[in-house]
């Protein structure tokens, strides 16, 4: 039998494992050697194939991002192909992951350009999902993308001394909606 599920579902459930424990290059390395299998013909289901590369990008985000992009990227665009368009579905399982893949690729893309060169890329990416955020209906996830708004602004430089204070607001509302301790927000 040629086929990756069991071994993908198992990496997928011991991801958050390595991240907790900060063993991000083992986690890594046993996804890597998943998606060569793949790669190399072994059965996966998209949404699993998804999944593992978007696996990889949380697992190498925290060593290097824009390595992590170029798989939140790969992963994003089986996610895109995988649901079709996203305007004709309203089922939140469906939008969830590619609401969530659309804010770590807007993270990445952040992250990975000090330079502030992509800088639109990335807000037409968190604007993205947080309209898709709003269409489900999810507090959480719509506080999660503000606040990445809000950061990516300041980080980029377009927050001027008349909009500096909307940047900060819309940080603290993030945050209480979050209830994210206001120190946490102090030291970002």
């Amino acid at each position: 039998d040629n086929d990756l599920a069991p071994a993908a579902d198992a990496a997928l459930a011991m991801q958050r494992w390595w991240i907790a424990r900060g063993r991000y290059g083992e986690g890594r390395a046993v996804v890597d050697r998943l998606l060569r299998a793949f790669d190399d013909g072994m059965r996966l289901d998209p949404r699993r194939a998804m999944r593992l590369r978007a696996a990889r990008g949380n697992l190498g985000f925290p060593l290097d991002a824009t390595a992590a992009l170029a798989d939140y990227r790969a992963a994003l665009a089986l996610e895109r192909a995988r649901i079709g368009d996203p305007g004709a579905i309203d089922d939140p399982r469906l939008l969830r992951p590619l609401a969530a893949l659309l804010h770590n690729v807007g993270l990445c893309v952040q992250n990975a350009d000090a330079t502030g060169l992509h800088a639109e890329d990335a807000s037409r990416l968190l604007v993205e999902s947080l309209e898709l955020w709003r269409r489900m209906n999810d507090r959480d996830g719509c506080s999660a993308v503000m606040l990445s708004i809000a950061i990516a602004a300041i980080g980029f430089g377009r927050c001027t001394d008349r909009t500096r204070s909307g940047c900060a607001a819309s940080i603290l509302s993030a945050a209480r909606e979050r209830d994210v301790p206001l120190a946490a927000v102090d030291a970002a």
